[in-house]
């Protein structure tokens, strides 16, 4: 038994859905039912009722859900109790989507005030080891939702069309699903597999009349956009000062809140690297 079990027993119970269990995790849904699965062959129970809609849990699972609580609330306290009380800096932990923003910012820096840095994807954050005392991350918020840590919201995240500034599209204050039927649709390069281009495809989808491409790589996506008068997603921390791109708001699809996290609690040197972020960002916005 581990703590991926676990939380994804507990998300499953609480969510009563593999579906919506998986979004939390950030993970796929057959990732949370095999995991949900080898926890039933270890306990030699069924914990969940499958054919119902929506899913509940067996008498079983009713059962060892408090004690499932219980272990990743103890799991977790021992984190925070061997979490380093460090007096130096930390180790800054940001997620890859992140990275323009964040590289700008540290380049902003006397090196002095510069933490120790670690770029990374959002698969290191599924593992039960990708969370670690004493250091500091700046992921998505709905990452957050099963960890017993501390965050401070930090910024919002818009997504932004890419045009050509000789398109038709380039004066527009922002950009509608309407105006995406006319015009080749790229999905951020980047971000393929996040919960932003699966709301994105799905949004597109539903509309009708969207031509999408998948394009590996920001420039190469950019560049199909710019050859072919067509549109490229990116989220406003990818942006970059380009004469012939215009970024437009694309209102449809929302933000996405980003937050720093830290396992135990915000050490001294954490709240002044936050509050320098913070201030250097309002300086660009």
């Amino acid at each position: 038994m581990n703590t991926e079990q676990l939380y994804a027993f507990k998300a499953a119970f609480e969510q009563r859905s593999f579906t919506k269990a998986a979004e939390l995790q950030i993970k796929s849904q057959s990732a949370v039912t095999q995991l949900v699965r080898s926890l039933e062959r270890e306990l030699n129970q069924e914990l969940f009722a499958r054919h119902t809609r929506p899913v509940r849990p067996t008498e079983a699972g009713e059962r060892f859900y408090p004690y499932a609580v219980r272990m990743l609330g103890m799991y977790e306290e021992s984190l925070a109790a061997c979490a380093l009380q460090s007096q130096g800096l930390f180790c800054l932990h940001y997620m890859a989507t992140f990275v323009s923003r964040m590289d700008r910012f540290l380049a902003s820096l006397k090196p002095e005030t510069v933490p120790e840095t670690v770029k990374i994807d959002i698969e290191d954050f599924i593992r039960t080891d990708g969370w670690q005392p004493g250091n500091l991350y700046l992921v998505r918020e709905e990452i957050l939702l099963s960890k017993n840590i501390v965050r401070r919201p930090a910024y919002e995240s818009v997504v932004f069309a890419e045009v050509s500034a000789r398109s038709e599209l380039a004066g527009r204050k922002e950009i509608t699903l309407e105006d995406l039927t006319k015009v080749p649709v790229i999905l951020p390069p980047a971000e393929k597999s996040t919960s932003l281009t699966r709301y994105l495809r799905k949004l597109f989808s539903d509309h009708g009349g969207i031509e999408v491409k998948a394009i590996d790589g920001v420039e190469n996506g950019l560049m199909y956009a710019m050859v072919n008068g067509g549109v490229c997603f990116c989220t406003d921390e990818f942006l970059r000062p380009r004469e012939h791109v215009r970024y437009i708001p694309f209102p449809e699809a929302g933000v996405s809140r980003y937050s720093f996290a830290a396992l135990s609690r915000f050490t001294p040197e954490m709240t002044r690297f936050m509050n320098l972020f913070d201030s250097w960002q309002g300086s660009i916005e």
